[in-house]
């Protein structure tokens, strides 16, 4: 039996064998190994991931200069796609609202314009406002519609005419006014001691913001009765009373206002929208008119109608104008009172004289 050498045990192959020509020694300093090391591989497989970026990696290098060669999710690289694709969106919303806001511009401002007309033109025109002038006065007359008892006579014959009517006022006695100087210049008859003149302020307001003009006015819708007194008090001026503003005779056939004014006393007796106007609208004051209205034998219920122009399509139109929704009212004095009592010179002039019993006392004639 021969005996053989033992056989060498075999070493398997290393998989990944290094050549040895490509093999180096180990570096003796451990810290110089990441500085040191290098190869054609290493850098080979660096500037191939540097050349592949998405269109998320420039859009956020753009906003936020330095963030390309940090590593990204794939969501969070989404998420910041999204968020700038929709800040570009809005932004190019915005740019076109500015640019289609000035394109139209002309038109938008034409339609609120004419929106803003027509509001306008739907407002009434305007209104007027009433107030009865009660104060003092220099020379009226008071009518009562039921005589004097003989204990108020007595009391009456002992008042100053300063008194009188604070005496019949609490009585239900009402006041009438002697007619103005400028009402005797108007056409057609005239007495003052004939007439009897309601006065009354008539305030003319505009909510428009277009201007309003009116050129002329007249009486309407005139209806007369006979007075109720029974009893008049009279304290008679030597001359007529003096007021500015326009007289409305509404015993004449066409009633149109004269002019009254004293401060104008040249133009006695002219018709009013003759010589004047009354604008309204656009933030004007509100127009004051005085006006003075004339009646004889009768009291009279009546109404304005006032013609004015504006720059609505029609040009303007008429309007009625009363007492806030009732006629005016002029009243007048029995022409054959119960009781006439009256202010004269002679013989008494603190002390009213009873006209009813003795009518042919010259003072007193002509008079009722």
């Amino acid at each position: 039996m021969s005996l053989e050498p033992p056989t060498e045990p075999t070493v398997p192959a290393l998989r990944y064998a290094v050549p040895a020509e490509n093999a180096t020694a180990a570096p003796a300093d451990h810290g110089a190994t990441g500085a040191t090391r290098s190869g054609p591989g290493t850098a080979s497989t660096r500037s191939a991931g540097q050349g592949k970026h998405s269109l998320a990696d420039h859009i956020v290098e753009a906003i936020v200069p330095g963030t390309r060669e940090q590593r990204w999710s794939t969501k969070t690289k989404a998420l910041i796609g999204a968020l700038v694709a929709m800040l570009l969106v809005g932004t190019a919303g915005c740019l076109g609202d500015v640019v289609t806001g000035i394109l139209t511009a002309d038109r938008r401002v034409a339609a609120e314009e004419g929106a803003r007309q027509q509001n306008d033109q739907r407002k009434k025109p305007f209104a007027a406002a009433v107030r009865y002038d009660d104060g003092p006065a220099p020379f009226f007359r008071v009518i009562l519609d039921r005589p004097l008892t003989e204990g108020e006579q007595e009391v009456l014959q002992s008042t100053p005419p300063e008194d009188l009517w604070d005496f019949m006022r609490p009585l239900g006695a009402r006041r009438v006014w002697y007619p103005s100087t400028g009402s005797s210049h108007m056409p057609g008859d005239y007495g003052s001691f004939a007439q009897d003149a309601t006065v009354f302020t008539m305030n003319i307001v505009s909510d428009r913001t277009a201007q309003t003009t009116i050129v002329g006015m007249r009486a309407v819708n005139v209806e007369c009765r006979a007075s109720t007194a029974r009893t008049v008090v009279d304290f008679a001026p030597d001359g007529a009373s003096d007021y500015e503003g326009v007289t409305f005779d509404l015993a004449s056939n066409d009633p149109v206002p004269y002019m009254s004014d004293d401060d104008e006393p040249e133009k006695y007796g002219r018709p009013y929208f003759s010589e004047r106007k009354i604008d309204l609208g656009g933030g004007m004051s509100p127009g004051g008119l005085r006006v003075e209205a004339l009646v004889e034998d009768e009291s009279c219920a009546w109404e304005i109608e006032a013609t004015y122009h504006d720059s609505t399509e029609g040009g303007g139109g008429a309007l009625i104008l009363n007492d806030n929704g009732k006629p005016f009212f002029a009243e007048a004095r029995p022409r054959n009172p119960a009781q006439y009592w009256m202010y004269i010179s002679e013989p008494l002039p603190t002390q009213p004289f009873p006209c009813h019993k003795m009518p042919t006392v010259s003072s007193c004639a002509h008079r009722h």
